[in-house]
Parts: structure tokens; C-alpha cells; sequence
């Protein structure tokens, strides 16, 4: 074998290694298919239904441009399955408010005029809480405003909002919902008292793919 052989077959090898380390850190990162944290859920509509779309057209993204579109999806999810006072709902519409940054608007954007029960899906970004008042039905609180979180819930007290975090114990803390992960896959946590004290119903068909926030006191001084 000549020099410019032995570089070549080299170069070759160099390139099967890097590509296969490469496409082992793509299946690491990406997010696992969605699905409900209730084994028993026998559901034939679920959240990972709801994902399933977004992650078969997602394959341009990045993993964790593909993981917000999957977060997206379970919003619009959502929205199907929460009913709010008639008075809280603009005509023919949900408003879908995200409070923070995200490392994909687009993902957002993706679900943006879409339907849920007949009403078109509007998301708009806003800057603070106090916006959300008489505007959004489902406020999406990002990772950024973690620190934030517990002053946000306060704000929302009595409001016909879903509050719905991008982080642990959101709920925990008085929140609606949050996004956790379980078994290496993307699943929602419900607090029911806090969606009750928001004058929210969720449907028992959702009720059955969402875990329910552990014992705490749900009590709130005003």
C-alpha cells in the first residue's frame, strides 16, 4: 500500500468514527417520543398523539429546536382539553402567552392559528405578568423566569388562567401545570386545587395521561 493509499483508507476511518460519535450525541440529546406518565392510560388520543406530528416534521431541527415544537404540541394539546369561563374567552379564539425566553419561538409559531375545539390557537410573547390579565388563557412560563416563578403564581391567584411551567415544580409551588421528565420522556404535572381555584375544568380524558402533584398544602395567604 502506497503512502496516498494509507492516508486515504485513514482519512476513512477517521470519518466513520466521527460520524458515528456524532449520531450517537444527536440520539442522546434529542428528546424521546412524548407520551403519557400513566402506564395504564389506555387513551387512544394522548399527548404523545399530540407530539407525534411535530417530531416526524421536526427532523430539520435541532434537538432542542425539536424539543420545544414538542412542547408546543402538548400546548395546543392542552387547550383542547381545559375549559374556561365563557366570560374569559375572546371570541373564536385561545391566547397562548409565553412569559420569558425561549431557545425557539418558532417552535411556538408552529402551532400558531391552529384549531382547538373550534377556536384558533393565537400565541404572542409578552414581557410581564400583569399582561396576561384579561388576555391570555394559557400563560407558558419559561425556564428563564424560574427564579421568578412563585411571584408569577401569586400575581395569577383567582385569574381564569392555566398557568403552565418549563420547569420543575411549578405545580408544586402553586402553579397549574409543568412539563417534567419521567423515564426519559416529556410528561405534564398537574396541581387540580390550583386549577380549580382558577375556575378551570380539565377533562377527565386528560386527567388520566398527567400526574397529580404529590400532597402539599395547597393553602395561599392573601
Amino acid at each position: 500500500m502506497t503512502l496516498g493509499q494509507s492516508m486515504r483508507t485513514n482519512l476513512l476511518l477517521v470519518r466513520k468514527v466521527v460520524n458515528f460519535i456524532f449520531g450517537a450525541i444527536i440520539v442522546l440529546a434529542s428528546p424521546i417520543v412524548i407520551c403519557s406518565p400513566n402506564p395504564s392510560a389506555q387513551e387512544t388520543s394522548s399527548p404523545a398523539d399530540a407530539g407525534a406530528n411535530a417530531e416526524a416534521a421536526g427532523g430539520e431541527y435541532s434537538p432542542l429546536s425539536r424539543e420545544y415544537h414538542l412542547k408546543a404540541a402538548f400546548l395546543r394539546y392542552v387547550a383542547k382539553f381545559v375549559e374556561w369561563p365563557p366570560s374569559a374567552l375572546p371570541a373564536g379564539a385561545i391566547n397562548i402567552c409565553v412569559l420569558g425566553l425561549v431557545p425557539s419561538f418558532e417552535a411556538f409559531n408552529s402551532i400558531n392559528g391552529k384549531d382547538a375545539n373550534n377556536r384558533t390557537i393565537n400565541v404572542t410573547k409578552i414581557t410581564e405578568v400583569n399582561e396576561a390579565r384579561g388576555h391570555c388563557q394559557i400563560l407558558f412560563v419559561t425556564k428563564t423566569e424560574e427564579e421568578n416563578s412563585k411571584k408569577i403564581i401569586d400575581a395569577l391567584q383567582n385569574q381564569p388562567i392555566l398557568s403552565f411551567g418549563d420547569m420543575d415544580h411549578f405545580a408544586e409551588k402553586g402553579g397549574n401545570m409543568n412539563f417534567y421528565i419521567l423515564n426519559n420522556r416529556l410528561a405534564i404535572m398537574i396541581n387540580p386545587p390550583a386549577v380549580e381555584k382558577a375556575k378551570l375544568k380539565i377533562s377527565d380524558r386528560m386527567l388520566k395521561v398527567v400526574t397529580v402533584v404529590p400532597p402539599v398544602d395547597q393553602t395561599t395567604k392573601n
